[in-house]
């Protein structure tokens, strides 16, 4: 006998489909919000126009090579990706010790991509300025032993 006729074919397709029910189709309601959504800049011409943070990185999820592009210096590029790519890491004090604030309010928190880093002020150290130096260290270090 030869192959079934292609009328045969998706009928036998679509009986097996209906056994499934639900499971494998969203819901119409679910359906009609994918149709509802609004795409502003995704056009055959959208690479000839300028770079913008809220094109690129807010409506759509950008890669470091597109903010890079946007920025269009190493460093505030950095700056920014630091926080896209995970959140500002300095937002709340570390587990990790009994301080309010990341650097022990004696420094400044530089975000990082999975962490971040302390710059102590003047007379703090550790890794979250959490330790005063002595105060021979800060006059003379050359005194003290």
């Amino acid at each position: 006998m030869g192959a079934p006729s292609f009328p045969l074919w998706l009928w036998s397709v679509s009986a097996g489909f209906q056994g499934l029910g639900p499971s494998l189709f969203s819901s119409s309601e679910r359906a009609h919000q994918v149709l509802r959504i609004r795409k502003r800049a995704n056009t055959f011409l959208e690479e000839l126009r300028p770079g913008s943070l809220e094109r690129e990185c807010t409506e759509e999820i950008c890669d470091f090579e597109e903010a890079k592009e946007i920025f269009q210096n190493v460093d505030d590029t950095l700056a920014f990706w630091s926080k896209y790519f995970d959140g500002d890491q300095c937002e709340g004090a570390p587990s990790e010790h009994q301080c309010t604030s990341p650097c022990c309010e004696h420094g400044t928190c530089i975000d990082g991509i999975g962490g971040f880093s302390c710059d102590c002020n003047r007379g703090w150290e550790g890794s979250f300025c959490q330790n005063g130096k002595a105060l021979c260290m800060l006059c003379r270090p050359v005194l003290c032993h």
